[in-house]
């Protein structure tokens, strides 16, 4: 079991952040297209209990492999409403995704959201920063790291300022502007962005 600490910000100008991160020592470490499946019971229960459980599908647009990953996340230790994310984070690497999806059919989990993310990931110092595209919602910055005041840290050698911080999920984003589909999963997608 690992807590995850991150904080999530507004950014209209990636390559900002980008040539940042270079001469920061920055390590670019790829850029993939993810593919998020949120399931829930047909009540809800996780949701309500603001917990999530997806499955994330990454195909490698450049960089290294990126395998399929299975993950579970707790309620936020803070409120819902702060900007730095505090949370219980379990994941599993899945080999074989339809299988998987097809068990947790079984014991009672369907597919609720499902939304895309064009993310590039970079590594500096203990955290992970990743320069986010989702359709319809924009450009954001996401850090992660072992403890909030390297969360800050970074986010402060970044030159980002708090007051851009967003203190909703990508899930709780994605949620709002999705198109509910006839199977009712919700759907965020590049290709209906285009539409």
């Amino acid at each position: 079991m690992a807590i995850e600490h991150e904080i999530k910000l507004r950014c209209d100008d990636l390559a900002a952040i980008r040539q940042r991160l270079e001469g920061s020592g920055g390590r670019r470490l790829g850029l993939v297209l993810e593919h998020n499946l949120m399931l829930d019971t047909p009540d809800g229960r996780l949701r309500a209990a603001d917990c999530g459980l997806r499955l994330r599908r990454r195909q490698t647009l450049d960089g290294h492999d990126a395998p399929t990953v299975l993950t579970f996340k707790g309620p936020r230790v803070l409120a819902a409403t702060a900007p730095l994310k505090s949370r219980e984070e379990i994941e599993v690497t899945v080999e074989d995704a339809d299988t998987l999806l097809a068990l947790l059919g079984r014991l009672g989990f369907e597919p609720r959201l499902a939304y895309e993310k064009r993310r590039e990931t970079w590594r500096l110092g203990v955290c992970a920063v990743c320069l986010d595209e989702l359709p319809l919602l924009g450009t954001f910055v996401e850090i992660e790291g072992p403890a909030p005041e390297a969360v800050h840290a970074t986010r402060d050698a970044l030159g980002l300022a708090a007051a851009l911080s967003v203190a909703k999920t990508y899930v709780e984003l994605a949620w709002e502007v999705g198109e509910p589909g006839a199977d009712g999963v919700r759907r965020l997608s590049f290709e209906l962005r285009q539409r």
